[in-house]
């Protein structure tokens, strides 16, 4: 009798199995939309990327929302900030929540640098992003410039001196004493206006003796890795803007870091010792797209916004194809096959590349490509957005005849 209790309820458990994968199976698919390229350009809306947001919303055959997301490697100003200009910008609603900067996920650092200084490269605004994440004692690389001008003998804003010129730039109004409190991380939110200045900053923090900027390593030959973390939000080489080719972004300010590094390493070693040494590489720890921390952030974002039935409890029991299944569908819509697509693909979503961004190549519109989700090889590739999306509903419609 026993045995048979034990029966029914392995097979009472297994039916619990099947109903939540089956019902998780049946989600509604969700969209994360790259923005540069994709919704936008040049500040300017790709055309007809407000009617693909207007699909998503209802306005398609099954009369049906989709939930969506912004995850872009663009940022420097606050999820609220962009959220407002872009739905002004696209005259469709996006809620701050449903935007995922770059720098948005290193948001989970604060917990553990909250009560210590921290470098934030980038824009100004980049400090007040920071301090609403949780970051309290903030310090940007223009601060460092206000506090002692000689740290860069150069006009940060590549204007002459002039006699006004530290008048108008202001003087440094943190509560650090940048004497004697140490960087414990460095973070680049964004791509600094000044390259020279911002490599310059991080350079003397990263071979400070003890994080104090106004201390120096013996030797930067004899250490074998930069004492203090160097957090990145994206490794873009290149971005779609405004100009008829694409722009250089965060990724190749950081190849230009990685390069004076080098140098400057070398260059001291051999003034210290007399013979050049080869430094260690510079340790990054990046974010943003293709990286996989951001996608696990957009995937938590994603069920926030439109929770269906949990299976974490369930997990453990599962088989591997049915924890497959338990995930919710997402299309990623890119323009950058070395971030978007790459990003997407490793994470198992469904890559969608358009030809309105930076990828100008010549693979056939609104197809599948021979070498699918592949590396930097998309699952489909669309002539815009819109083609996308409406690609997107067409394959619900039919899943539900």
């Amino acid at each position: 009798m026993m045995q048979a209790a034990m029966t029914g309820l392995a097979y009472f458990s297994r039916g619990l199995r099947t109903s939540a994968v089956a019902a998780r199976s049946r989600a509604t698919p969700a969209v994360a939309f790259d923005m540069d390229g994709v919704l936008m350009r040049g500040g300017r809306p790709i055309p007809r990327a407000s009617k693909a947001l207007e699909r998503l919303l209802g306005d398609n055959a099954l009369n049906k929302q989709f939930p969506f997301v912004i995850l872009t490697n663009s940022g420097g100003e606050s999820e609220e900030q962009k959220a407002h200009k872009l739905s002004k910008s696209l005259q469709t609603p996006i809620l701050p929540e449903q935007m995922i900067l770059s720098h948005t996920p290193m948001k989970r650092l604060a917990s553990h640098y909250k009560d210590k200084l921290v470098l934030v490269i980038g824009k100004d605004e980049c400090k007040s992003v920071a301090r609403s994440y949780g970051f309290k004692s903030v310090v940007s690389e223009r601060d460092v410039w206000r506090w002692r001008h000689d740290v860069w003998p150069f006009a940060a804003d590549g204007s002459d001196l002039g006699s006004d010129f530290w008048k108008r730039l202001g003087e440094y109004k943190g509560s650090c004493n940048l004497t004697e409190t140490p960087v414990s991380a460095i973070m680049v939110f964004h791509d600094p206006p000044n390259w020279g200045l911002a490599i310059q900053v991080i350079i003397d923090a990263l071979l400070s003796a003890n994080g104090c900027l106004t201390t120096r390593l013996e030797n930067p030959s004899r250490n074998d890795r930069p004492p203090i973390p160097l957090f990145a939000a994206n490794r873009d080489v290149v971005f779609s803007a405004g100009w008829s080719f694409p722009r250089m972004g965060q990724g190749a300010f950081l190849s230009a870091l990685e390069g004076a590094w080098k140098a400057v390493c070398e260059a001291e070693s051999k003034n210290v010792t007399g013979r050049s040494h080869k430094p260690a590489d510079l340790q990054v720890v990046q974010f943003g797209k293709p990286f996989t921390e951001t996608y696990a952030y957009a995937e938590n974002v994603i069920e926030s916004l439109d929770p269906f039935p949990p299976a974490d409890s369930l997990e453990a029991e599962l088989t591997p194809a049915e924890v497959k299944q338990l995930r919710r569908p997402v299309y990623a819509i890119g323009d950058n096959p070395l971030s978007d697509i790459v990003g997407a693909n490793c994470y198992g979503w469904t890559s969608i590349l358009v030809k309105t961004g930076v990828y100008q190549g010549d693979l056939h519109t609104t197809t599948e490509c021979s070498v699918r989700g592949d590396g930097d090889n998309p699952h489909l590739v669309c002539e815009d957005v819109l083609d996308a999306v409406n690609l997107i509903v067409d394959r619900e419609v039919s899943g539900n005849q």
